[in-house]
């Protein structure tokens, strides 16, 4: 007897547009009405407990899980994750320890217009040190107040990035969820905060 595919979910919006993979899977398990962690163990047969492991490294088995419950091809949804943007934004993710110093210097010191070549001290470096170009040493969670405020919620990969200030949408200061739980707890409103040109024109 041959063994039956695996059952696509009825209700699969498409993700949006450089969204992450992690916000995604928010506004499908909204959908359903179940935690993230339970619509990736029971549903698909994939345990990621961590939240940041979604965007970051996740298993390739949920590339695929996910391409067969909802349609969206399995290299698509990689492209929602750190990893999938190699190697138009990374030359490799996550950088391997062995080329954090040539990685260092070449992001940093290579078209250096202060010190000619060969007189800026050099030094090792880790990955603990420095995680690779573009990477935050701690996660940051940011998201629009007015993408927040609609029915479908969602969030940019690129937010989690020191690349970008405002949401390209809506043309507003992006907030961290310090910010937003902080304005909550003092019973304020999450009010966007206009962002003008030139930044706007160096985001997009």
């Amino acid at each position: 007897m041959s063994q039956a595919s695996p059952r696509r979910w009825p209700l699969h919006p498409r993700p949006g547009a450089l969204e992450s993979l992690s916000s995604w899977l928010d506004r499908l398990a909204r959908l359903y009405q179940v935690p993230v962690a339970d619509l990736l163990g029971p549903n698909l047969g994939v345990l990621v407990g961590i939240r940041n492991v979604l965007d970051e490294d996740p298993p390739p088995a949920v590339f695929t899980a996910l391409a067969e419950r909802t349609g969206v091809l399995a290299g698509q949804v990689r492209a929602m994750t750190l990893p999938g943007w190699v190697p138009w934004l990374f030359d490799a993710y996550p950088l391997p320890e062995r080329d954090a110093t040539d990685g260092f210097y070449t992001y940093v010191r290579q078209y250096s217009v202060l010190l000619a070549p060969g007189e800026a001290p050099r030094f090792e470096v880790t990955r603990r040190r420095w995680r690779g170009p573009w990477i935050p040493q701690h996660p940051v969670r940011r998201s629009c107040p007015q993408c927040a405020a609609g029915p479908d919620p969602a969030r940019a990969l690129t937010w989690q990035l020191p690349l970008t200030v405002s949401c390209l949408q809506h043309h507003c200061r992006l907030t961290t969820d310090t910010e937003t739980f902080a304005a909550e707890a003092a019973g304020e409103p999450n009010e966007a905060v206009p962002i003008s040109e030139p930044v706007t024109t160096l985001d997009g």
